[in-house]
């Protein structure tokens, strides 16, 4: 891991993790947390700065859903962390659901 690529992972953790996590938490009504699997992370400096805005695509997506009681209900029922995973290989990209986690696997650049 490069400084470059250190530095915005600390940013990340320390800076937007808390404030996405507690918006996440706003539209869930739950103890949902945003998990980025950091190791994805520490060789790829573009999405390291595109992570943020992932984190807040997310959220909005959340925000719409939660906008009624039952969206709100079904969200903090069927969902308690996201994971995000960084990859460049076509073969890894996903999106699922198992076990009220929901895992995004994508080159997030």
């Amino acid at each position: 891991m490069g400084l470059k690529e250190r530095q915005q992972i600390e940013y990340l953790q320390r800076e937007v993790l808390p404030t996405q996590n507690k918006q996440l938490r706003e539209y869930t009504g739950s103890e949902a947390l945003f998990e980025p699997d950091w190791s994805s992370f520490e060789k790829d400096l573009n999405a390291c700065y595109s992570l943020e805005r992932l984190l807040t695509s997310i959220n909005n997506a959340f925000e719409w859903v939660a906008r009624n009681p039952p969206g709100k209900a079904v969200l903090a029922q069927e969902i308690v962390k996201i994971v995000i995973q960084n990859s460049s290989d076509t073969s890894e990209r996903r999106i699922g659901l198992e076990n009220k986690v929901l895992t995004l696997t994508a080159d997030i650049n």
